[in-house]
């Protein structure tokens, strides 16, 4: 419930000058050629935190101030003796601001943006030149009063002149009135030779010190958002020829998977295997092409995606910071709404279609090798099922194969089989053994049946014994156990 006390507004001097100074610990990392803007910590966060604590502690120190506690990302205090210099420092997620302030004299209005001039001179130099991190923005802005008669949006050519000569600018610039005709404010949105943008910010006498606290404030902002939400536009523009590279090799691709389709369809028509073996192995080959492109796409994509994600959040509050200012257009003047948003709506709009574009590309290159992935696996069923088939005839072609050596070795057994009798019924012939009338090479004929018969028998009968051996092995083993559970039950029993 006190998040919304925790950062109020400064109650500021009419007239004031203020400085305000943002710095992040982000640098710029390239990774496989793509820079990326604020692309990483250079320590780890709480290092940095560190860092910026201790050079905040001894800036107060040197004023005599009493520090924030540590682990506070909010501090404003009034610094010196006469506590004329207020300093304000903010710490966000990205980058921390030191804003200061102080009271204007009538001389300095004349020249507000010179360098012994400006609040930040009050600082010690060696402080200023020990900031931690980079400078991401810096603006001075210079508030006087309003001494014209017009009304809020009528041009003042006295005010236009003279806000012309304080900037030192002689071509473009840009006014609005804010916070409902409460103030002026001219800007050229240049960063000048001192590394700051300068703003001028002229009261009426409805303004009070709240309220060009809230203006001041929502003004520093203003141009530090601004300034965050452009940094991924060079991110976008380095992706937008890889983008076109990675498109057209994705083309590529899928027109050789669309006609390895057509010659793997026109194969099968004619019957032929031999290039469907090649088409088989010319998909492997796209599919690892494939994978390799959506890797490097799912790389793009996770480098470029918080960047972008950042800005789009810098320029919505770009927009809502506008919005709050209550901006009106001065007359004749060019409208500072329209130039901040000229620069930063079709910044965003560019950064969105690289995005969209590599999210769409990212999913092309996913699906086209999902599809291919599963062309594969049907090929690869489809040659399992044939090479079972072929297994299943070939089998078959070797029991009938086997059947016939079966049948001939029966044959063969027999005629040597009837030959060794032959031998002996011979052999009882010649003794006078045999019965009377009775002839060997009858006898022999006519036990060619019974001894084809007994040998085909016999053969059927080992086959028949091969075949069931480890059936019966194991009918054999559990009978056995089972028979000695039994014996040992009669022992049992005897006992």
């Amino acid at each position: 419930s006190n998040l919304i006390h925790q950062r109020p507004f400064e109650k500021m001097p009419i007239p004031c000058l203020v400085s305000s100074i943002s710095t992040t610990h982000k640098e710029v990392v390239d990774v496989d050629g793509v820079r990326l803007p604020l692309g990483m910590l250079s320590p780890d966060s709480q290092q940095c935190y560190d860092r910026e604590y201790e050079h905040l502690a001894e800036l107060c120190a040197f004023f005599a101030v009493s520090p924030p506690p540590h682990g506070a990302t909010f501090f404003a205090s009034p610094l010196g003796a006469g506590g004329a210099l207020h300093v304000r420092w903010e710490r966000h997620s990205e980058f921390a601001t030191y804003t200061l302030y102080r009271p204007a004299l009538a001389e300095d209005l004349t020249r507000p943006f010179a360098e012994d001039v400006v609040p930040i001179a009050s600082l010690p130099p060696a402080w200023i030149s020990r900031i931690p991190g980079q400078v991401v923005s810096a603006a001075h802005i210079a508030v006087d009063e309003h001494r014209g008669a017009g009304g809020a949006t009528e041009l003042d050519e006295t005010q236009f002149r003279e806000a012309k000569r304080v900037l030192n600018h002689y071509g473009h610039m840009t006014g609005a009135v804010l916070h409902n005709g409460a103030f002026r404010m001219y800007a050229d949105w240049r960063v000048k030779a001192d590394g700051f943008g300068h703003f001028l910010l002229y009261t009426t006498r409805a303004a009070n010190r709240m309220a060009l606290g809230k203006v001041t404030q929502r003004l520093v902002e203003l141009e530090k958002y601004r300034i965050m939400a452009l940094f991924s536009l060079p991110l976008a523009a380095q992706l937008g020829p890889r983008i076109d590279r990675l498109s057209d090799e994705l083309l590529g691709v899928m027109g050789s998977v669309e006609r390895l389709g057509a010659a793997d369809g026109s194969a099968q028509g004619g019957g032929g295997n031999g290039s469907g073996g090649m088409a088989l192995c010319e998909q492997r080959e796209l599919l690892h092409r494939l994978c390799d492109l959506t890797a490097e796409l799912l790389k793009l994509q996770a480098l470029s995606s918080p960047r972008f994600s950042a800005s789009r959040a810098y320029a919505q509050i770009v927009d809502d910071r506008i919005a709050q200012l209550g901006c009106a257009r001065i007359e004749s003047v060019p409208s500072m709404v329209s130039f901040v948003q000229a620069a930063t709506h079709p910044a965003m709009r560019t950064c969105a279609s690289v995005s969209g574009r590599l999210a769409e590309l990212t999913r092309a290159s996913q699906l086209t090798a999902d599809l291919m992935r599963t062309s594969l696996t049907v090929r690869q069923h489809a040659q399992s099922a044939e090479q079972l088939a072929k297994i299943q005839t070939t089998a078959r072609t070797q029991l009938l194969l086997q059947e016939c050596v079966e049948g001939l070795s029966a044959v063969a057994i027999t005629y040597y089989t009837i030959g060794v009798l032959g031998y002996v019924a011979k052999s009882a012939g010649a003794l006078g053994v045999l019965p009377a009338h009775a002839s060997a090479e009858v006898l022999i004929g006519a036990a060619v049946p019974f001894v084809g018969l007994a040998v085909w028998r016999g053969l059927s009968g080992m086959k028949a014994s091969v075949l069931s051996g480890g059936d019966s092995h194991r009918h054999n083993g559990a009978g056995g156990h089972a028979g000695g559970g039994a014996a040992s039950g009669g022992h049992a029993g005897g006992g």
